[in-house]
């Protein structure tokens, strides 16, 4: 499993080393309205794919092991094609009735993009689950690998190459890479697939249903306690100030792909286990090395002085500094957060991350429109932050009280260090 995790880190790692390179691209060439720009069309796409999960989501890795490819596929792509139509008329309807505030949601001229660009990333991370849950861990870090540099690369060509420096360039890069990550995983599912036919849909369908009803809901209140302060930042201060919230968001974020490797493979193989001592343990020891590991990238931040920020991003983005310092206590929350939902995820139990999103995004929710209209960017990293610890702390509740885990269990030990270099050794040994 270490070799696993390492692996996806590794995937991780680069893609964040990408995602950064991009953003010092972005923050040169188009500023910090394109900056807002971009994040407002990248959180569109996600909110639409948390409607799409219903059927298309984690609940493919949870099913994965347990029905038919072919079974999946069928109901996912039906779903896909059925959501997207829905939000076309959607759009529609609420640009035709409520154009003011519906522009703050939706980019003007870029409505057609953000649910085309939906559909091809849909059909890519439908595919990206369907390998998770075959725990063919290694292919899937190989296609996400192919789709981060192709977006990369494409979008230098544009930028550099052909000079066109509009967001139009960022919004064709993600076309092509979109596809790219689509048409190379839809071969490495088919790859070696031998049970693939069609067989009690309505059944399976109703299974999907169920697991990822309570799933997508949950993703839909986590990304609303993510990303709801960046609709008011676009309301009360601007396009502008939102690009500089974004800025210090895609870094911060840079360093939840620690928990996110450790618990992508955490949930890869509980999903395939029903061990709830071994799923307990588990859980605890990735939970503290995803902490510890997060709190060393966070002080890397903090170390490096505003004028390298300037230097690299430009004087407009001189106050990205702030922003990452006032998330970092939610980035910590959420690197134990990470793992302990994706126990309860695991075990089959999804609703407990349900509740805690539930009261993180009520809680977000108040104090965006608190302190947001006073506080601006600021405000909005505030309420993000209380809102990861908050979740965090009903999760941990909840995992104590079904785990009977104590809270000295879940504070790293030298012993813990021991064996994690150990079983480190063992795979460079290996490896080499």
């Amino acid at each position: 499993m270490l070799k696993k995790i390492l692996g996806t880190a590794g995937t991780r790692v680069l893609n964040a080393i990408i995602t950064f390179a991009l953003l010092f691209v972005i923050t040169r060439n188009l500023g910090r309205e394109g900056m807002g720009t971009i994040g407002l069309i990248l959180l569109d796409i996600n909110i639409i794919q948390l409607f799409i999960d219903l059927f298309a989501g984690s609940s493919l890795i949870y099913m994965a092991s347990r029905t038919s490819i072919a079974n999946l596929l069928f109901i996912s792509y039906t779903w896909i094609v059925m959501a997207i139509v829905f939000f076309a008329f959607l759009f529609s309807f609420l640009g035709g009735l409520f154009p003011a505030i519906y522009h703050t949601v939706v980019p003007v001229g870029y409505e057609l993009h953000i649910l085309v660009l939906t559909t091809i990333s849909a059909y890519m991370l439908t595919h990206y689950n369907l390998l998770l849950g075959k725990e063919r861990i290694k292919t899937y870090n190989i296609f996400f690998t192919i789709q981060a540099i192709t977006l990369f690369v494409s979008f230098l060509f544009l930028i550099y190459v052909r000079d066109e420096k509009t967001v139009g360039s960022y919004i064709t890069a993600l076309y092509i890479s979109y596809a790219a990550g689509a048409i190379v995983s839809f071969v490495g599912v088919l790859h070696k697939e031998k049970n693939f036919r069609l067989f009690d849909l309505s059944k399976v369908a109703k299974e999907l249903f169920n697991f990822g009803l309570v799933t997508s809901v949950a993703n839909i209140l986590h990304i609303g306690n993510k990303r709801v302060g960046y609709y008011f930042i676009r309301y009360f201060a601007g396009l502008s100030s939102l690009g500089l919230y974004a800025a210090g968001t895609q870094l911060t974020e840079g360093l939840k792909l620690i928990g996110q490797s450790i618990s992508l493979v955490q949930f890869s193989t509980l999903s395939n286990m029903s061990d709830k001592k071994y799923a307990k343990d588990l859980t605890i020891k990735l939970m503290k090395v995803s902490v510890v590991l997060t709190l060393l990238a966070l002080l890397i931040l903090f170390l490096i002085p505003v004028e390298v920020y300037v230097s690299l991003f430009g004087i407009d983005f001189a106050e990205v500094k702030p922003v990452i310092m006032l998330l970092s206590p939610g980035v910590i929350a959420l690197s134990s957060n990470t793992v302990f939902a994706h126990y309860f995820s695991g075990m089959g139990n999804p609703k407990i991350n349900l509740y805690s999103n539930a009261v993180g995004f009520v809680v977000v929710l108040i104090l965006a429109i608190t302190l947001i209209p006073f506080y601006g960017f600021y405000g909005a990293a505030i309420a993000v932050s209380v809102s990861y610890l908050i979740s965090m702390v009903y999760n941990y509740t909840v995992f104590k009280k079904q785990t009977g885990a104590i809270f000295a269990e879940l504070i790293p030990k030298y012993s813990d260090v021991v064996e994690l270099r150990q079983l480190f050794n063992e795979i460079t040994t290996k490896v080499r």
